[in-house]
């Protein structure tokens, strides 16, 4: 589990404690919350997505991933749920492929980011090479 998955868990569990458990479920999170708490915003779908793969959280997706004006809700699944439901605990059935398998995902994703970037640096000395080229000094 990569360090802003494990941030998203702690989040919904402390957020879980601070309604005495009785919100499981109906747990919500914002953007700007998980950034407060220490996530990278631009990780944060990426964390949900891993978690919800690892079997920790269910995820009910709203806001702009769903196109609607209502915030995604949380359910940690190892804990009973808030209608009185006994925990899924769906991290029981994700295997070694599994996870193997969504770290290849991730790799891969990383090195889409990564070969999209255009930035060239170039040296002064190389701009003095180059007929016409002028450079201050």
């Amino acid at each position: 589990m990569g360090i802003n998955t494990r941030k998203l868990v702690d989040f919904l569990l402390v957020e879980s404690a601070n309604h005495a458990g009785r919100k499981n479920g109906a747990l919500m999170a914002t953007y700007d919350q998980l950034v407060a708490y220490g996530l990278t915003r631009s990780e944060v779908p990426a964390a949900i997505a891993e978690a919800e793969g690892l079997g920790l959280i269910h995820v009910e997706h709203g806001g702009r991933y769903n196109m609607t004006n209502k915030p995604s809700v949380f359910t940690l699944t190892f804990y009973a749920h808030r209608d009185g439901a006994p925990p899924t605990n769906d991290w029981r059935r994700v295997t070694d492929e599994n996870v193997a398998g969504m770290k290849r995902r991730r790799r891969r994703e990383k090195q889409k980011l990564m070969s999209k970037s255009r930035t060239t640096v170039v040296r002064k000395v190389a701009l003095r090479s180059i007929p016409g080229g002028k450079v201050d000094t």
